[in-house]
Formats: structure tokens, sequence, C-alpha cells
């Protein structure tokens, strides 16, 4: 096992991130913020993905059928390393991609570090994603300033929006609220497919009514996560998708198959249920995801806290 190089840092509005070097032989890094893996990346070969969670979205990208004239339409609100920027550019040469980055500076740094492949079309946008929603952004899209572009956001038409808004371990309330989804929603095709990365413990009460407020947004609701967080006190990875199509994909039995952590897939009844009673949440009572702690969680659980998915041992070092 080869000991991770640190390769990159930086320090930017009070976060902390840092790129190491963990396979050189596969030219294989991770992006770890204050403390938490983030994205791992795979240069030569952009289809291997490390963390559980972005397999999982990267096999429902693929079963997705491509737009009018062809088109593959991707937004991803949060980009990280771009680890599944880089998996479309590579099953879908067509494709055309949007990320939403509110670090404009760490982005670039990381792109010289870790560049695209030649030929991906994926399109920056340097703001906080709440503002591009609400059409009011103050950033930049590939260099052209605010004023030289109209302000609602140029992806309209989606056929994948992924939603990875993580700041270091916290989810801010302001991208985890009705208003916010529903602009989100606004702008994908009609047989479009969402996903919110989330993050949970026991209980599950935040991501609970996370999943029922886009619950309303969509006829349909899948909830996908590692299968031993519904039954441990484990901290870890809650992905929320959501369409106006059915998800198929997501009700085959084993899937995805031959996958090395399969998850655990409530969709449909099963879906309904978990959300229980859980009610939607607007921007007047969104609150930021709970902390990764398991001291938070106690009172849910009678057992001691674990961590499963990308949180691993980077949250453990706090107990």
């Amino acid at each position: 096992m080869n000991e991770a190089k640190l390769v990159y840092q930086s320090a930017l509005n009070g976060q902390r991130a840092e790129l190491e070097l963990v396979d050189p032989a596969a030219l294989s890094y991770r992006l770890v913020v204050d403390g938490i893996s983030q994205s791992q990346v795979c240069l030569t070969d952009p289809l291997a993905i490390e963390f559980d969670y972005a397999r999982y979205i990267a096999r429902v990208l693929d079963e997705l059928p491509p737009g009018p004239d062809s088109a593959f339409v991707v937004a991803h609100l949060g980009g990280g390393a771009l680890t599944l920027a880089r998996y479309v550019a590579a099953t879908r040469s067509s494709a055309v991609q949007y990320v939403v980055e509110s670090e404009a500076e760490r982005t670039t740094d990381l792109l010289g570090i870790l560049p695209l492949p030649p030929g991906s079309d994926v399109r920056f946008l340097f703001d906080d994603a709440r503002a591009v929603i609400d059409g009011c952004p103050a950033g930049s899209l590939n260099g052209a300033s605010a004023s030289e572009r109209p302000g609602p956001p140029p992806w309209s038409g989606a056929q994948a929006t992924i939603v990875d808004l993580w700041a270091g371990s916290t989810i801010a309330r302001r991208v985890a609220s009705l208003q916010f989804y529903s602009g989100v929603s606004r702008l994908m095709a009609p047989a479009g497919v969402f996903v919110a990365n989330l993050i949970d413990g026991p209980g599950f009460a935040w991501s609970r009514r996370q999943a029922a407020t886009i619950a309303t947004l969509f006829a349909h609701v899948a909830i996908v996560m590692d299968g031993r967080m519904l039954a441990d006190p484990l901290i870890g990875n809650v992905l929320v998708f959501g369409a106006d199509v059915p998800l198929d994909m997501l009700s085959e039995p084993g899937w995805p198959a031959g996958d090395r952590n399969p998850p655990a897939v409530l969709s449909g009844e099963r879906a309904t249920r978990w959300i229980g009673d859980a009610s939607p949440v607007d921007d007047t009572e969104a609150t930021d995801s709970p902390p990764p702690r398991a001291d938070y969680f106690a009172r849910f659980s009678k057992g001691p806290g674990g961590l499963v998915g990308t949180l691993g041992d980077a949250v453990r070092r706090q107990h």
C-alpha cells in the first residue's frame, strides 16, 4: 500500500484543501477538504471510480438516454476534482457538461495538476450555486463577466443534474431547501434525472426531510445508501434521486450488478415508508446538514457511532 503524497494544498474562505497522490502507478489522486475525502481521480482510467456514492451515480448515468438530436447535457452543482465529469466525458464523448464551483482558484489549480481529457466539453460557472440557480450570478462562465451573459443558467434541458454541494463536511441550508431544488428542477429535461449527495446518520432526520422536499417536485424518488447504514449507527452518504419518469434501473434486484459494494435502494413504497412523516423544508426552516460526529447522533442509537463511505478515516480522527 503506497503512502499518500501531498502534491497541493490551499486555504480559501476558511476551507483547507489538500490533493494527495494515492497511487503513483495509476496516477490516482484524492482531494481532501477540511479532513473529509471529497473526490478521487484516476488519470490513467477515468472509468475507475473509487468512492461508492460516485460509482452509484455513474451507473445511473450509464442508463440515461440522450435528449433531442442525441444531446446529453449534464449539470454538476459542485465539482470537486471532477470525477463524474471525467467519467461522462469518457463514456459520452459528445456530452456537454456544466460545472458550478464557488472556488475558482482551487478549481483552476486542480485542473493544472489534473487536466481534463482532450476533447472534453466541460464549461465552468465560478459562482455560488444558489446565486446561479436564482438567476443572479456574480461570477463568470468560462471567463465572461456577469454583464456579458444572461442571468439564467445555460443548461436548460439537462438529462442529468448532480447536486454535490459539500463544503468540507457540511451542506449549507441555502442549497437544501424547496426553493433551491425547485430552481434546479426547472432546468431539467422532462425525462431528466436529479440526484443530491447528502450526509446523515442514525434517525436520518435531516435527509428524510430533504427527500420529502425533493418528492414534492418529482413523480418518482429513490434513496440509495450503504446498506449498513440502515441497521448500524453509521454516518455516511445518502443519495436522493428524483425524476418524472420511472427510475427503473434502481428497482432492479442487486443493482448495480457486479458492484463490489451494492447499496441499499429504497424506491416506490419503500421510499415512501422511509420518508414517513418527514415534512418538506423551505428557506424559512432549512438547516445545515448535521455534523458528522458520533456524539451528535448518540440520541438516535444505543451503539457507538461509526463511519462509512467517503467519510472514513478522516472523520474517525475526530473521535
